[in-house]
């Protein structure tokens, strides 16, 4: 019996060549996307910080590219982060009250719920501070201060302890605030400022509690003579007191000076404020953190606006800008400093003061100081019609990149 020949069936035919002016054009697309200098161009072109993550999440070698901290410099530069929103502390009503910025794009969306859901499950007692997107709250518990960072829930809340009292019967107590460490990183450490006075001298406990651990020893600065004597600290309703930045914490404690602390060395020193700059009311000085060693005074006077900076190698001030509100409000009446018409408080200012939260009336508004622009962003909620303290949160940056598993086309 003869054996059965195999069959095999025919090769398929081969695909037809595309035409030249299609091959021509996948070759052009080809030496486009290859190309890493166009990528990068075409990534620093991109609108906000979250279409870079969404592209980021193309591949590895977008990912490469996206998070490159030489391309991340220029797209800050570009995209610099700007107000999510804002926490009100208010005299009355709700403790914990997110206001986000009107007409914000569709893509901070995300960053809005998470700013405005409820950190934990404790009830929030009031906000004490929010720098470097990190939020300082009380709640009624054992350990009633917490820190946490809404833009990143996955980091969890760190508790602290009940702050020590303390005792010191050589002077009195003036003021306390908790400020984030400025540590530059993911830390969550917090800082206990304690000023201490006693007529003309003036000193200040600071103490330390990293991550939720106990605090640290209580260290005493040295004592200063004080040019003038302290404001009382019912006047700090409207904005934050104290300052930390680039190692020094700044205290606007007295009508013409302000009171600085090196946080190294605990050493105490006083800076006159510029000719003419005096605060005369809670409300009318904010200061401003610098990226250099100095930093910035934002001042309210007879209906104009002033930014000040100031250089601490050099211990001089410059004047950086001027508004005018009158017309940056017209056809409004604003004026300062006089009760019985529209008053001007300096709510808040933003980072190398590029922008300031004014509050008139029950009514605040925005202003992005070098380009004029100017826009009312809420009301304050009656009855709770007295602002305590407003806070800024920032858009998230650097921002956080997706990590990719490793698959066979995740460079192509």
């Amino acid at each position: 019996m003869e054996a059965k020949r195999k069959r095999t069936d025919p090769a398929p035919p081969s695909p037809p060549p595309p035409p030249p002016e299609e091959a021509a054009a996948a070759s052009a697309v080809a030496s486009v996307l290859g190309s890493d200098d166009l990528l990068r161009s075409i990534l620093l072109r991109l609108n906000s910080p979250t279409c870079l993550v969404r592209a980021a999440a193309v591949s590895q070698r977008w990912l490469r590219h996206a998070s490159d901290r030489a391309l991340l410099h220029h797209f800050g530069a570009c995209h610099p982060p700007r107000p999510l929103g804002f926490y009100l502390r208010l005299c009355s009503g709700p403790a914990m009250n997110f206001v986000p910025m009107p007409g914000l794009p569709e893509d901070l969306a995300a960053s809005v719920r998470l700013a405005s859901s409820k950190p934990g499950d404790r009830v929030v007692a009031f906000v004490e501070d929010c720098c470097s997107g990190r939020l300082i709250f009380w709640v009624p518990c054992p350990c009633p201060l917490r820190m946490y960072r809404p833009l990143h829930p996955a980091r969890g809340i760190v508790a602290y302890p009940q702050p020590p009292v303390g005792t010191d019967n050589s002077g009195f107590f003036h003021s306390r605030h908790f400020l984030p460490r400025d540590d530059g990183g993911d830390g969550m450490s917090c800082i206990a400022v304690t000023l201490m006075h006693n007529d003309l001298r003036a000193w200040v406990h600071l103490q330390t509690a990293a991550d939720g651990e106990t605090w640290g020893e209580a260290v005493r600065s040295e004592t200063i003579e004080l040019p003038q004597r302290l404001m009382p600290n019912i006047m700090f309703l409207r904005r934050k007191f104290s300052l930390l930045a680039n190692g020094k914490i700044y205290m606007h404690a007295m009508p013409w000076y302000i009171l600085g602390l090196d946080f190294a060395s605990t050493s105490l020193f006083c800076i006159k404020l510029p000719e003419g700059v005096k605060s005369r009311c809670d409300g009318d000085l904010a200061l401003s953190r610098a990226e250099d060693s100095g930093f910035y005074i934002v001042h309210l006077r007879n209906a104009r606006m002033y930014v000040w900076h100031h250089n601490m190698d050099t211990s001089n001030w410059k004047i950086i800008d001027t508004v005018c509100l009158r017309q940056a409000f017209s056809p409004r009446h604003v004026e300062n400093g006089t009760w019985g018409v529209d008053v001007v408080y300096v709510a808040a200012v933003g980072d190398n003061a590029k922008f300031v939260f004014l509050l008139i009336n029950c009514e605040i508004f925005y202003m992005h100081i070098s380009s004029r622009t100017l826009k009312k962003v809420c009301d304050i909620p009656m009855p709770h019609g007295l602002l305590r303290a407003l806070y800024p949160l920032m858009t998230a940056w650097p921002p956080t990149f997706p990590v990719l598993n490793d698959g066979p086309n995740q460079d192509e």
